[in-house]
């Protein structure tokens, strides 16, 4: 995992200044702990990219909750304000609210290269596509344009 890579993977292990998902630090504190806790699944569902990064989407039946899912349906927060930020190069929107869903999900993104598979990101909650850009497939940027059309990032305050 490159150095920005994991600089970005280490905002899902801080609750309180996160934008976004967030793992549960008592359960899982850091990268390394969590790269360990996988190991013990399988994922349960995968979605390959065209630029060949791969998610692999692993549901964690065993706990009620690794952490909280920081994204959301705007149409179930119609009347909060939008706030703004750069998140990755990209202006992102974001909702404040009280609380987080729960979440027993985590999406691990990669690309496999020399046989090895060379992490992205990773964060709590189920599969959500990377933010529209210019090396999608028309068909990927359009999914993806939707999917951020119809959800917002949630942090919680």
């Amino acid at each position: 995992m490159s150095e920005i890579a994991r600089a970005h993977t280490a905002n899902h292990f801080d609750e309180k200044n996160s934008i976004g998902s967030c793992f549960r630090v008592d359960l899982l504190p850091d990268l390394d702990t969590l790269i360990a806790f996988l190991k013990k699944y399988q994922p349960d569902k995968q979605v390959k990219g065209s630029d060949d990064r791969i998610s692999d989407i692993y549901h964690c039946i065993d706990f009620e909750s690794i952490g909280w899912y920081g994204v959301g349906l705007r149409e179930n927060y119609k009347n909060l304000k939008i706030h703004y930020s750069v998140r990755n190069g990209f202006k992102t929107e974001f909702l404040e609210i009280d609380q987080l869903p729960k979440t027993n999900y985590i999406t691990v993104v990669y690309k496999v290269e020399n046989n090895e598979k060379k992490m992205i990101t990773v964060f709590p909650g189920p599969y959500a596509p990377a933010f529209p850009h210019k090396k999608m497939t028309t068909e990927e940027y359009a999914h993806a344009t939707q999917f951020w059309k119809d959800h917002i990032l949630l942090r919680k305050i």
